[in-house]
């Protein structure tokens, strides 16, 4: 399922969003299924079936996770953002003629610049 505003949102979606946004949540902080189970004092098979949206999350579950992960319950029921892949990023588009001069440009967003990160010869100061 491709989440692209929240109008698109029928009320059965909010369980996928909270179950999308709990998994990764997790695995941004490495929290498996047990893990959470436990430190919600749940059954392994109740997170187990939330986490794969066969069972939806109760507003109560909500309020448990987002204390556990220590952020606002809110924050579970926004939609992650999704992007369209640009001609850019596709396999059929033409790899840049010169790498010194790509410098990964075809990686960032139009508009931004990667910063020069090179450590310069302490004998080009003096």
């Amino acid at each position: 399922m491709t989440i692209t505003a929240m109008e698109d949102l029928a009320a059965n979606d909010f369980a996928a969003v909270v179950s999308a946004n709990v998994r990764a949540e997790a695995a941004r902080r490495g929290l498996t299924q047990n893990d959470l189970a436990k430190a919600l004092g749940y059954a392994h098979a109740l997170v187990n079936n939330r986490w794969h949206d066969r069972t939806q999350w109760t507003l109560n579950d909500i309020a448990a996770v987002a204390s556990v992960f220590e952020i606002e319950p809110y924050e579970q029921l926004i939609p992650p953002r999704t992007y369209k892949k640009s001609a850019r990023h596709t396999a059929s588009a033409p790899a840049p003629a010169d790498t010194a001069e790509a410098d990964n440009s075809a990686s960032r967003p139009q508009g931004t610049r990667t910063p020069n990160l090179r450590i310069k010869s302490p004998e080009l100061y003096h």
